[in-house]
């Protein structure tokens, strides 16, 4: 029996669509799911508090190196290629990342921060690493910059990740 595309869920996308069209181009140990970006906001009302949701990226695609490269959103079928576009922008722009990425399992739209250009692609044209790093050596960095910026996070056991 066929599911229509429309009525199935965003996780139920993420794993049918969005997932394998980025594994097809990503190594899976560049890839992470549900990166947490913030604990959420803490509101004081007299004696009460409360803490907003936390904010969770859908995907976040990550050089070698271990650096942020990308941001993808996923949405529900039944919502706009670009439907979460804005919400990527707002991961991108607190993660520092130039390339942001939306879908809806149909394709994926895309923002270039450095360009202002937004785009939408076919779900079997999403960029590989190595073009989006290409696209970064574009920008005329020197030899020096690129070598700093190859360098791994650091990180160890019982320290903060990085930010």
């Amino acid at each position: 029996m066929e599911t229509r595309k429309s009525s199935l869920s965003e996780e139920d996308i993420k794993h049918r669509y969005i997932t394998p069209a980025i594994e097809r181009v990503w190594p899976a140990e560049d890839i992470r799911m549900e990166v947490p970006l913030t604990a959420g906001r803490v509101n004081i009302k007299g004696n009460m508090e409360t803490r907003e949701p936390a904010k969770f990226a859908d995907y976040v695609l990550y050089t070698p190196a271990g650096q942020p490269l990308a941001i993808v959103e996923a949405k529900a079928n039944r919502r706009a290629v670009s439907y979460g576009m804005q919400q990527a922008k707002t991961y991108a722009e607190m993660l520092d990342i130039r390339f942001a990425y939306s879908s809806n399992g149909d394709a994926f739209a895309e923002y270039d921060f450095k360009t202002g250009s937004e785009r939408e692609l076919p779900l079997a044209a999403f960029p590989s690493p190595d073009e989006l790093l290409a696209r970064l050596r574009e920008d005329g960095r020197t030899a020096a910059q690129e070598e700093l910026l190859a360098q791994p996070f650091y990180t160890a056991e019982g320290t903060y990740p990085p930010r």
